[in-house]
């Protein structure tokens, strides 16, 4: 006599979702194992994450050091943001930062000067390989800073930043969909 096989209804639904996490955890990382960068979710809790897309590339800081390659103070007014992707040797391939003078918290913040010339402004800077880039009258960016809690020391947001090259005005670097969630350490400058 035949009997019919048995079906729990639901089974499949569950096998298909395991099957996606599992493809999901195995996306993060190459057959040799080594971590594949993923853009980090936008979140406000202080996570030190940070990411953008830097002449349509995927950017995400990462050293040898640390893991984070992210570097984040906030001296009253000034808070400064600087991350580092480094190769499996050290070598520093791409560092982008900003400064943000008179900081208030959230809000929108142009950068738009050159850091090596005025340290009284907004500005924003990427060292690459080929290269120095830098902000200026021109070529600016925008901070967006959409959460500031300084009992908690976090400051998340977003940016985007057009750099123009140093040392020839014909070559640029365009950084976009940026965001950041870290955990600055909060300093008080005393006159003394």
């Amino acid at each position: 006599m035949f009997k019919p096989a048995i079906y729990v209804k639901g089974c499949g639904a569950i096998l298909c979702c395991g099957a996606v996490l599992f493809l999901m955890v195995l996306s993060c990382c190459n057959k040799n194992g080594v971590r594949i960068p993923v853009m980090p979710d936008a979140t406000q809790t202080g996570r030190n994450t940070m990411g953008a897309y830097v002449n349509n590339t995927l950017w995400v800081p990462a050293i040898s050091f640390d893991n984070t390659g992210i570097d984040a103070s906030y001296t009253i007014p000034f808070l400064q943001m600087d991350g580092i992707v480094e190769d499996a040797s050290g070598v520093s391939k791409t560092e982008i930062f900003f400064n943000i003078h008179n900081f208030t918290g959230v809000g929108k913040y142009t950068l738009n000067t050159d850091p090596n010339n005025n340290n009284t402004d907004n500005s924003a800077q990427c060292l690459k390989v080929n290269g120095e880039y830098v902000t200026d009258s021109l070529h600016q960016g925008t901070v967006i800073v959409t959460h500031f809690d300084d009992k908690k020391h976090i400051v998340s947001g977003t940016f985007q930043i057009k750099l123009i090259n140093k040392n020839n005005p014909a070559d640029s670097v365009t950084v976009s969909s940026g965001r950041f969630d870290v955990t600055c350490p909060l300093t008080v400058e005393v006159d003394g």
